[in-house]
C-alpha cells in the first residue's frame, strides 16, 4: 500500500505539516503471524522518528505543507494495493479497518505504569524468554496474551560486537520467529555489515567490525550533531526532494539489505527476489526480526540524546501534534500524537543498558600524510552536473571560510552537501565520501579520518497509478569535526572523492557545495 498525492517521496523524517483536506493512501506491512485487525498500544518511537508508524496507520512519507497545521491521522478509505515493479502487485492487501468515526476515535493515553518493561539485548536472551516470542511480536499484545505484562521486546544492538550477527533466537528453523525468505550470509555467526548495500564487503571480520563502529559514531556523533541532521530536513508540498536523517540512512536501512534475501535470486519457493522479506518495504515486517531490528533504531535515538550538546528532541508544534492510528490489543482503535512518544519510561518501557563503544571510535588513522594535491585535482565546477557516478571521482572545492573559532563552530556547522541527487528509488544503491584523498582509496576500510560519510537507499514499492519511480534527494554531511581531525582547518580549498559501492550508474548529481549553517 502506499500515500497517494502528487507523487510519493520514500519514508523519511516526520516535519509534518499538512494540510487537513488532502487525501492520502495507507502503506502498512504485515506480519505473517498477523490476524490483520490489531496494533500494539505501546507505540515504537522509532517508527515515530523515521515515519514508518507500525502495521497500520502512520503518516508515512508524506510531503509536507508550508502551512502550520499537523498532519491528521491517514485517510484508511484510500488504502489499495501496491506494486513490486510495472508487472507485479504486492500478493496481499493488508488495509486497517476503517472506524465508523474518526473523530471520535480517542487519543492514546499513557499507560499506569507499575513496573516497566526492560526491552533486553537479543543475543543475550535465554530460553525462557525465546518461548514467549513464539506467541506473537508486540509487547502490549503478547503481555496480554500470555498474562505477561513486564514482558518487553528485545534489540538487536548491531552497534555492539557482540550484536552484530544475527540473533541466535530468530535463526531457530521451524519456529515461528524463523523466515526462509533472508539471505544465506546471516547464518553462521557472519559478521553483519552496517553499510551494507547488497554486495558483501570482501574484507576481515575484525575490518568489518571496525567498518561498523566506525559508521555508527559517524552517523551518531559526526555528521549528527543536531536535529536538523539527526532527524532530516523538513519536507515542503509541492517539493519532493528528500534529505534524510543520518539514523535512517546508516544503519537503519543496510540492516534491512544484510538480511533480506540477495536481489535478483530465486526466492524459496520460485520466484524472482526483490530483497524480500526485510530488503524491500512492502515486505520487511513479514520477518519477525523486523521488530527486533527496529526497536535498537528506537533505542538510538536515546542514545543520540544522550550524547549532549545540540542533541535534543524537536520542539516545533507542527511536528509534536501530528497523528498517527493504530489498533490496540483489544482490537479498539486509538490514535497518536507524536508529543506522546518521546519519553519511552512514560509509555511503560525502557531498555537494558549494554556498552556503545562507538562514542569513542573516532577514526585516528589517516589515510595519507598531509595533504593532497589541490592543482592535480579539477574543480567541482567542471564535474558537476554529473550525469552518472559509475566511477570513483575526486574533485577540488572552495570553502566558505577558514580558520574559524571555537565560538564560530558552535555557532554554525560547516556542511558538505550534494544535492539534486537522482536515481531509481527501487533499487539499491550506495556511495560514499571521503576527504582528501584521490580516487585509489581503499573504500573497504572506514576506520580512516578522512572518511566522512555514506548514502544509502532501501528500495519500496508504489501506489497502482504512480510511473515515476526516480527519487531526488540532498545529502548533508558535517564536516567540521573532520576538518580539525585531517588538519585542514586553515585551508581554503579542499579535496572530495565520490566512491560508488552499488548502483552507481543509475546515480546522477546536480551539484556540490560547502556552507555554514545554524543547525
Amino acid at each position: 500500500m502506499s500515500f497517494s498525492l502528487a507523487s510519493t517521496p520514500k519514508p523519511s523524517q516526520l516535519f509534518l505539516r499538512g494540510k487537513r483536506n488532502q487525501t492520502f493512501k495507507v502503506s502498512c506491512k504485515i506480519s505473517s503471524n498477523d490476524d490483520q485487525n490489531v496494533e500494539i498500544n505501546s507505540v515504537d518511537r522509532r517508527n515515530v522518528l523515521l515515519g514508518l508508524g507500525g502495521l497500520y496507520g502512520v503518516a508515512n512519507a508524506i510531503p509536507l505543507a508550508a502551512s502550520a497545521t499537523p498532519v491528521p491521522a491517514p485517510d484508511l478509505t484510500t488504502c489499495s494495493k501496491s506494486k513490486i515493479n510495472r508487472d507485479e502487485e504486492v500478493p496481499y492487501l493488508c488495509c486497517a479497518p476503517k472506524p465508523d468515526d474518526m473523530s471520535k476515535v480517542p487519543y492514546y493515553k499513557f499507560p499506569s505504569v507499575t513496573k516497566l518493561r526492560i526491552r533486553q539485548p537479543a543475543h543475550a536472551a535465554d530460553e525462557e524468554y525465546i518461548a514467549k516470542w513464539y506467541l506473537y511480536f508486540y509487547e502490549r499484545i503478547l503481555g496480554s496474551l500470555i498474562d505477561d505484562p513486564t514482558f518487553a521486546l528485545p534489540y538487536w544492538n548491531w552497534d555492539h560486537p557482540k550484536g552484530m550477527r544475527f540473533p541466535p533466537m530468530f535463526d531457530r528453523q521451524g519456529t515461528a520467529l524463523y523466515d526462509e525468505r533472508r539471505n544465506q550470509q546471516i547464518h553462521n555467526g557472519t559478521v553483519l555489515d552496517l553499510g551494507s548495500f547488497g554486495d558483501k564487503v570482501q574484507t576481515t571480520q575484525l575490518q568489518l567490525m571496525a567498518n561498523n563502529l566506525t559508521l555508527m559514531y559517524r552517523q551518531m556523533v559526526t555528521n549528527a550533531p543536531c536535529p536538523l541532521l539527526f532527524f532530516g530536513a523538513p519536507y515542503v508540498l509541492g517539493n519532493n526532494v528528500e534529505a534524510p536523517g543520518t539514523i535512517e540512512i546508516i544503519p537503519h536501512g543496510p540492516v534491512h539489505v544484510w538480511t533480506g534475501t540477495a536481489a535478483g535470486s530465486t526466492l524459496p519457493g520460485g520466484g524472482r527476489s526483490h530483497g524480500e522479506d526485510m530488503g524491500n518495504f512492502y515486505s520487511a515486517g513479514l520477518d519477525p526480526v523486523f521488530y527486533c531490528h527496529h526497536s535498537n533504531v528506537d533505542r538510538m535515538w536515546s542514545e543520540w540524546k544522550s550524547i549532549g550538546g545540540k542533541r535534543t528532541d524537536l520542539t516545533q508544534k507542527d511536528w509534536l501534534n501530528s497523528e498517527f492510528f493504530f489498533y490496540d490489543e483489544n482490537k479498539n482503535p486509538f490514535r497518536v500524537k507524536v508529543r506522546d512518544c518521546l519519553d519511552t519510561k512514560k509509555m511503560g518501557y525502557d531498555y537494558a543498558p549494554m556498552p556503545t563503544p562507538w562514542r569513542n571510535f573516532k577514526p585516528k588513522r589517516k589515510t595519507t600524510d598531509g595533504k593532497v594535491n589541490i592543482g592535480s585535482l579539477p574543480p567541482a565546477s567542471k564535474v558537476f552536473p554529473l550525469t552518472k557516478l559509475d566511477k570513483p571521482i575526486s574533485f577540488s572545492i572552495n570553502r566558505p571560510a577558514s580558520s574559524r573559532t571555537q565560538q564560530a563552530k558552535n555557532e554554525q556547522e560547516e556542511m558538505l552537501t550534494l544535492f539534486n541527487i537522482k536515481f531509481d528509488n527501487r533499487q539499491h544503491i550506495r556511495f560514499d565520501v571521503f576527504l582528501n584523498v584521490d580516487k585509489n582509496v581503499n573504500a573497504d576500510e572506514l576506520d580512516k579520518t578522512e572518511f566522512a560519510g555514506s548514502y544509502t537507499s532501501l528500495p519500496h514499492v508504489h501506489g497502482p497509478n504512480q510511473t515515476n519511480h526516480i527519487a531526488t534527494v540532498v545529502f548533508q554531511l558535517a564536516i567540521t569535526e573532520l576538518l580539525e581531525d585531517i588538519g585542514l582547518e586553515d585551508e581554503n580549498t579542499i579535496a572530495v572523492t565520490l566512491v560508488p559501492r552499488k548502483g552507481g550508474e543509475g546515480i546522477s548529481i546536480g551539484g556540490v557545495e560547502i556552507n555554514l549553517a545554524s543547525c
